[in-house]
This record gives structure tokens, C-alpha cells and sequence, in this order.
């Protein structure tokens, strides 16, 4: 264990954020992620937080991408019995060894030109955003939304104002300001007891529903309504589909979701 890990870079700095869990090849694809990242960047922080088989295909050639390592706490994974990936994503300001962290899901590649660094500079006035797609407003209630009824959503959550908004948490934007660690500390008390009828995927529950209502309680809101920075075929492929068409229009390619086309 020890062999594996680095020492967490200084305080006060800017990075990104990497989960590989379980599987060996989420940290495979972590490493994808990392190199693509140092092309459009050399000395980008990356940090990968692991757990499980994921980093047993690894040379240190491939560890040598990342800026540091640590292991995910088991208690960041538990829920209700089972082991919850995207339990560790609730806790992804408790992961991160940075200030402000870009965090990105494993499974997908940076293709932009854009240099990381960029990206912090461009998000340099607010203290979180997250990618979204939609939203609902809940003075009007009805919709449908992916994880839940969205009236049930505020009569439980004694909500009558505010945006449901159709979160992606394959990418997410903060800083750890004291309003942001509070709206994490209910996003991670939201997702251990939600309150309402859950979609689950995969046998768990999704950390989206948990971040959207969160969003509400707290007024902490995507900066950017239907900011969608990383490309996934499910939803995009009908404005375009070359590699081209992804290159000029996003920064990340993801092969997440339930519906992955071999040429994707």
C-alpha cells in the first residue's frame, strides 16, 4: 500500500480529481483520462483516488501520470450493505488534496486543446458548477425527472421554490469554501437517507438525485444552465458525430451510460 501511494501535493493549488474503483479497468481507464489530460497540459495536478483491483494492471510508468494517490476509506463506499461507487462521488471534496478541484468520471478521454489550466481560469469567479443538461421548476412541480418524482421531491423535502436540475456528475467544478464543504456535508446526508423513491442504477442509488436536491436547499446551482462540457453519445449524437464535431464543441469524451455503440 504504501509502495502505491505519493505524498498529496501542497495546499492552495489547482488540480483534478480521479476515482478508479473496483474493477482493474477503471484504472486503465484512469490512466487514458490522465495522459489525455497531459497533452493539453504537462503539469496539470492530477490526483487518483482508487480502491479495490483498480490500479493491479499498472506499471509505475502509468502511475507516474498522476501527481499523487490515495485510497479510498471503505466508509466512503458503504451503503446499505453493498459497496456504492458513486457513494465515493458525494465525497469527492473529502478525496481531494485540493483547493479547487475539477473532478471527471474515469470512463471518458480529454480531446479539447484547451488546457486544463483554462478551465480553472474560466470558472474563476464562482465556487462550484457541475454539467447539466435541464431542469425543472418546482413553483410549476410535474416533469420527469430521471431519479424521481419531482413532486414527491417537495412536498418530502418541504421544497416550493428552486430548480431540480438534470445533473451529470461526470463532471463537477469546486472549491473548498465553508458554503461549498455545507452543501456537500448535505449532499452526503441526502444520499446515505433519501427520503423520496429512488431510480437505482446498477442496484444502487444515483449521486445526481442527492447533488440536485442539495442544489436546491443550499441555492448552490449550476453556473450555466444546459452546460455540457464532455460529449455523450446517448444524448449529442444528433447535433454531430465526428471526432471532429467532438473536438471543436467539447472538452471530454465520455463512454459512460447504458448505451455504448462499439464505434463510440
Amino acid at each position: 500500500k504504501a509502495a502505491l501511494e505519493k505524498q498529496a501535493p501542497v495546499t492552495n493549488v489547482k488540480g483534478v480529481l480521479i476515482i478508479a474503483g473496483g474493477h482493474p479497468f477503471y484504472g486503465q481507464m484512469a490512466v487514458n483520462l490522465a495522459a489525455s489530460l497531459r497533452l493539453s497540459d504537462s503539469s496539470v495536478n492530477i490526483h487518483l483516488a482508487y480502491h479495490g483491483l483498480a490500479l493491479t494492471h499498472l506499471d509505475q510508468s502509468k502511475k507516474d501520470l498522476f501527481s499523487s494517490m490515495s485510497l479510498i476509506p471503505d466508509e466512503y463506499l458503504a451503503h446499505n450493505g453493498k459497496v456504492s461507487y458513486f457513494k465515493a462521488k458525494t465525497h469527492i471534496l473529502d478525496l481531494s488534496p485540493f483547493d479547487e478541484t475539477l473532478f471527471l468520471d474515469a470512463d471518458m478521454i480529454w480531446v479539447s486543446q484547451y488546457p486544463v489550466s483554462k478551465v480553472f481560469d474560466s470558472l474563476s469567479d464562482i465556487d462550484f458548477t457541475i454539467s447539466n443538461r435541464d431542469r425543472f421548476d418546482l413553483e410549476k412541480g410535474g416533469g420527469k425527472y430521471l431519479w424521481a418524482n419531482v413532486d414527491e421531491i417537495k412536498k418530502t423535502y418541504g421544497l416550493t421554490s428552486g430548480f431540480i436540475y438534470s445533473l451529470h456528475s461526470e463532471f463537477i467544478f469546486f472549491k473548498k469554501t465553508e458554503r461549498i464543504k455545507q452543501y456537500f456535508e448535505t449532499v452526503k446526508s441526502i444520499y446515505e437517507n433519501p427520503k423520496v423513491r429512488v431510480v437505482q442504477i446498477g442496484g444502487t442509488v444515483p449521486d445526481e438525485l442527492a447533488f440536485a436536491i442539495a442544489s436546491v436547499i443550499h441555492n448552490i446551482y449550476p453556473h450555466q444552465l444546459a452546460y455540457t462540457p464532455v460529449y455523450w453519445h446517448l444524448t449529442d449524437s444528433r447535433k454531430g458525430t465526428s471526432l471532429e464535431y467532438v473536438t471543436k464543441n467539447y472538452m471530454a469524451y465520455s463512454i459512460g451510460g447504458n448505451s455504448t455503440p462499439e464505434v463510440v
